[in-house]
């Protein structure tokens, strides 16, 4: 039996509110238990987390494995070979590693790439967070993003498309249930991108595999449709109405705004989009931002996501602009997610039973959201790892992902 023991620091365990001094006791890859009577154990490593909190492994929920960061034109990333999108999957995993995220949902690649990157991952055959991806999205022929997705017309076509994804080693559907962006008839920046029918199709028959069902989804009839027919999580949100906020409350449907990623980095000069691109996407910020304030009223559960170039912190940043409880920004990428993903018995608090999964970082993160940028160890089922020697490498390297991952304001700072 191995025993690590982490004490002196403040620890957010994602049960209680706030965080407190406590001590966290690890054994052979679970956590065993959390003292409050100060006391430490014996224990074959001892971790001193003083002036530090003691997190939950954190849960990045929409990734990109094999292309988030890529810098320059969006459209030529397909054009790259397998041999370097690979390389590029290994590097945002170990990087996302080092961040403390060790939880995270891939939600679409070229060639079936992040799938293979994933079971490389969970094998333990390479760093990086547990990953659970879906296979290629499902498409309207030639709509949004359809050169890395299954295209499916008609609801006999979608039913058979689910059913290939499953074949293939999805572990949850993902639709691209609209457009983005695309001005449509009412002036909104999107469309959506499959009927009624089809949608209820796809739906019933992710439902018959016990799996999630998830979607890119923009504009208030794109929205409406996939909760009519049972969507468990929805991506980016725009255009939501305080209406469809309050039903999803209801519901227990968790949303994933991706605000970094949409609102902040997808026009920063860092990622050289182009003019182009910022063009078609600045219209889209305004509804995000009224459709994010519209969840937390309502008190939708969020996750944080940070799509292909979004900054962790600034997300949860963001998301307390926009009005959410510094607690429940917290929650939002550590027990919700796990919850949201069915996972909660294993991952998102810090409780007897569940992995071994901590990050710990420097400061107060309830106090200061960029100080989840600032982590000093990740532990990854009871495996301790520094985050310096994680990224060390990738500091000598061309564009180099670390840093693009995380935040300007931080980096600037630091």
């Amino acid at each position: 039996m191995t025993r690590t023991v982490i004490h002196g620091g403040a620890v957010f365990d994602g049960i209680a509110r706030g965080s407190r001094p406590a001590t966290v006791v690890l054994e052979d890859g679970l956590i065993a238990d959390v003292l409050d009577d100060g006391s430490v154990p014996a224990a074959d490593v001892t971790i001193d987390a003083s002036g530090g909190t003691v997190l939950p492994g954190l849960t990045n929920a929409h990734v990109h494995l094999s292309f988030m960061y890529m810098t320059g034109d969006v459209s030529k990333v397909l054009t790259r070979g397998d041999a370097d999108l690979y390389a590029h999957a290994f590097r945002v995993s170990k990087v996302l590693l080092a961040q403390g995220i060790t939880l995270a949902r891939d939600m679409a690649g070229p060639r079936g790439i992040h799938l293979a990157v994933r079971d490389i991952i969970n094998d333990g055959r390479l760093l990086g967070p547990t990953v659970i991806a879906c296979g290629s999205p499902l498409v309207a022929s030639g709509r949004h993003a359809w050169s890395v997705c299954m295209e499916a017309d008609g609801p006999d076509e979608m039913i058979a498309a689910v059913r290939q994804q499953f074949k293939e080693g999805a572990d949850f559907i993902k639709l691209m249930a609209s457009d983005d962006p695309v001005v449509a008839p009412d002036g909104t920046h999107t469309l959506p991108g499959f009927s009624a029918e089809e949608v209820a199709a796809a739906y019933a028959e992710v439902r018959r595999h016990g799996a999630l069902a998830c979607c890119h989804v923009m504009g208030e009839e794109a929205i409406r449709t996939v909760l009519d027919n049972g969507a468990d999580i929805i991506d980016h949100g725009h255009y939501l109405t305080d209406e469809l906020a309050r039903r999803m409350a209801a519901d227990g449907v968790y949303l994933t705004p991706t605000i970094s990623s949409y609102d902040v980095q997808t026009t920063h000069p860092r990622f050289d989009r182009g003019q182009v691109w910022a063009d078609r996407h600045t219209p889209l910020i305004p509804p995000h931002k009224s459709a994010v304030r519209a969840a937390i009223d309502a008190g939708v559960k969020m996750l944080v996501g940070t799509d292909t170039v979004g900054c962790f912190a600034e997300e949860v940043a963001l998301l307390r602009e926009a009005g959410m409880d510094p607690h429940d920004s917290l929650l939002a990428c550590t027990r919700w997610p796990a919850e949201a993903f069915r996972m909660a018995d294993r991952h998102g608090t810090i409780a007897p039973g569940l992995r071994a999964d901590i990050a710990i970082v420097d400061g107060d993160p309830l106090a200061d959201p960029y100080a989840l940028e600032q982590v000093r160890q990740v532990i990854k089922g009871g495996e301790i790892y520094e985050s310096a020697q994680l990224v060390a490498d990738e500091r000598r390297l061309s564009k180099n992902i670390w840093e693009l991952a995380l935040s300007p304001k931080s980096a600037d700072a630091g």
